[in-house]
């Protein structure tokens, strides 16, 4: 990394992106929203000149513009699921497996079975748009909630 030097200052840009990219001066963070969208927020700080002075007795080193930091911050909600790289490879193998695809879709079923039985009892005059919906929301949290089992 190169030196600091006092005739520089940091100019933070804020761009919108939808990659990524891995150095030694990048950080990543995730936050969760109540959004339903998810999104990606990319700062960059940046070394630029402070006058045109400064940029006439140094510009032919030919850092003017450089980038000195990245940080992305990934904005999503509670429904999805984050994962480190060890997890998605491990993911990625238990796709393949058939065997664990055939106990994940039991388990899942199980789950929505047990979450739309609890909450029929609760309230057994839902109508049948409400239970619909019931049971695609109790789909969701059920194949989250398996996913993270199988990875652990």
């Amino acid at each position: 990394m190169r030196a600091k030097f006092p005739f520089l200052h940091n100019i933070l840009d804020t761009l919108k992106t939808t990659t990524t990219r891995l150095a030694a001066n990048t950080k990543s963070t995730v936050r969760t929203t109540t959004s339903t969208n998810a999104t990606v927020v990319k700062h960059t700080k940046r070394w630029v000149y402070k006058n045109g002075f400064s940029k006439l007795m140094f510009g032919i080193l030919g850092d003017d513009n450089e980038v000195d930091q990245v940080t992305y911050t990934f904005n999503i909600n509670d429904q999805w699921l984050v994962l480190s790289s060890t997890q998605a490879a491990k993911l990625q193998a238990l796709m393949k497996d058939v065997t664990a695809q055939a106990a994940m879709k039991s388990k899942v079923a199980a789950l929505v079975q047990e979450e739309v039985a609890a909450k029929l009892k609760a309230n057994p005059t839902m109508s049948a748009t409400d239970q619909a919906a019931l049971q695609a929301a109790a789909l969701k949290s059920a194949e989250a909630t398996v996913i993270g089992q199988m990875l652990k």
